[in-house]
């Protein structure tokens, strides 16, 4: 059954790449047949135990959301050009990747188009680039980001974006979580993140509602700016978070949001 459904994976650009190895390794006047031989013995299983991982995974969610959603047809996804498109393209990079933060985001874009969620193609082409790039700390900064994180910088001016990654370090990189992580390696991530406009920071200006979990509400204003809002925050180096007005706040922008919308588990399902 699960063949069935997927046959549309086949070929797969990893199938391409190792035609072209083959063709590479025949050519060697010598001993070119057993080159052959042992590339695909150590290269074939491992492609192909990933594609049936991945497949098999797919059709598992798709049959658990079809469960959870009355009005989600699973036999007639064949039939969405967008959502096909979209399978394909997941399917080729999921191949490439062992790292369960991309497998599990790149799984959840697929779950997401099943449920009607529709994006640009240049925005769905630009996320999965994001994804593909990204390393699974990359991913797991931006979703404690998209949550909100609060932290301080006592004594010091707002910062500018240049200065931000080794002023925030401290505090992310004392975060249960990130702990263990290279410090070098998480100002390279958040920079990144910078660059790329996926998040943004503010300040808070007052506390509207609390919670017994820790996480509060608060009404925050820009950095250097004179926009406004008002957020909901979750995570903090400091237990229980520190809720006072003058305290930094991290938090996704619109299109980090929109990011983490896509790569996010649907709703239906969590």
């Amino acid at each position: 059954m699960q063949d069935k459904k997927h046959e549309d994976l086949y070929p797969s650009k990893g199938d391409a790449v190792h035609a072209v190895v083959r063709s590479a390794l025949s050519a060697i006047p010598v001993g070119g047949g057993a080159a052959v031989e042992i590339f695909n013995a150590i290269v074939t299983p491992p492609i192909e135990k990933r594609r049936r991982e991945w497949m098999v995974s797919v059709v598992e969610s798709l049959e658990e959301l079809e469960s959870k959603v009355g009005s989600i047809d699973v036999s007639r996804l064949s039939e969405n050009e967008e959502f096909i498109t979209l399978l394909i393209s997941t399917s080729q990079l999921a191949i490439k990747s062992r790292a369960r933060e991309k497998l599990e985001s790149l799984r959840n874009a697929v779950l997401n188009s099943a449920c009607g969620q529709r994006v640009d193609d240049d925005l769905q082409a630009t996320f999965l680039a994001f994804v593909d790039s990204f390393t699974s700390l990359h991913i797991r900064l931006l979703k404690t980001f998209h949550e909100g994180f609060v932290w301080s910088n006592e004594g010091f001016a707002v910062p500018d974006e240049q200065a931000l990654p080794p002023m925030l370090l401290p505090s992310i990189g004392s975060y249960n979580g990130f702990l263990e992580i290279d410090r070098s390696l998480l100002a390279i991530c958040l920079r990144d993140l910078l660059q790329n406009d996926l998040i943004q920071h503010w300040i808070i200006q007052s506390i509207t509602q609390k919670a017994t979990d820790g996480t509060f509400r608060c009404t925050v204003e820009q950095w250097k700016a004179r926009a406004t809002s008002e957020m909901n925050v979750a995570h903090g180096v400091a237990m229980p978070v520190d809720m006072r007005p003058g305290r930094y706040v991290t938090r996704t922008t619109h299109l980090g949001g929109r990011l983490m919308e896509f790569i996010s588990k649907p709703t239906a399902m969590r």
